[in-house]
């Protein structure tokens, strides 16, 4: 599956390359869907990268991530859903997104990035 990841302007590429995937931790992107913590989750790279056109602002680094099965299992452990898109949807006028660090068992898979 792939994942949204997001600077949140404090990151650069390079910092998710050296700081992120060796410590194992990414910034996730997430909503608030009634109360609990909605993960957007793509069954591929290019849904992920057309979410990211509609979705988010053109100025900004976003990036694709592939997380393990443990990963998706540790972020159910903690409430969170993930919801699989198979098209990408328009969501930036109905939730407001939000960046949350989760910690991996592995090092991620960066797959993609826009600045």
């Amino acid at each position: 599956m792939f994942f949204i990841f997001n600077g949140d302007g404090q990151l650069t590429l390079r910092d998710i390359y050296r700081e992120c995937q060796k410590e194992r931790w990414v910034p996730i992107l997430v909503y608030q869907k009634d109360g609990v913590t909605m993960v957007p989750a793509f069954n591929s790279e290019s849904v992920a990268k057309n979410f990211v056109r509609r979705n988010m602002p053109p100025a900004g680094m976003w990036g694709g991530v592939v997380l393990t099965d443990e990963d998706m299992d540790a972020m159910r452990e903690r409430g969170w859903v993930i919801e699989e898109f198979s098209y990408p949807r328009k969501m930036k006028d109905l939730v407001t997104f939000e960046v949350e660090v989760i910690e991996l068992n592995e090092e991620p898979m960066v797959v993609t990035h826009r600045k």
